[in-house]
């Protein structure tokens, strides 16, 4: 057999990229975990001054603190013993479920004030 014609072996994952693509998620997910402790301290303040306190979604700002350092920890756990590839892909798809999730929960937060207010 010719060295054409072996098929290529697949190229050994090094921990030192593993740990890369894991640094780089971990500063998007970081921060997307400091604008929603952002939002936990801003907008409390902000349903005060709107005269609307008690109004304050703290399910919501609670749950944007949460979901982050949970969806890193599960892609993390999903993309264990796989290719780079794949592991660089599972944990983009975990940062783009975490930013719908996001939304949703800034969403909603409009949707209390916009309730409220009336």
């Amino acid at each position: 057999m010719s060295r054409s014609e072996e098929t290529p072996v697949a190229a050994e994952t090094r921990s030192s990229d593993v740990v890369i693509v894991y640094l780089v998620f971990a500063l998007l997910f970081g921060f997307s975990l400091f604008m929603a402790w952002g939002n936990f301290q801003s907008l409390p303040e902000f349903y005060s001054y709107m005269g609307i306190a008690g109004a304050t979604p703290w399910v919501l700002l609670a749950a944007g603190i949460v979901v982050p350092p949970v969806l890193f920890v599960t892609g993390m756990a999903i993309a264990r013993g796989r290719s780079m590839m794949a592991r660089a892909g599972t944990m983009l798809a975990a940062l783009a479920v975490n930013a719908q999730i996001s939304l949703l929960l800034e969403q909603a937060a409009r949707n209390v004030a916009a309730g409220v207010l009336g």
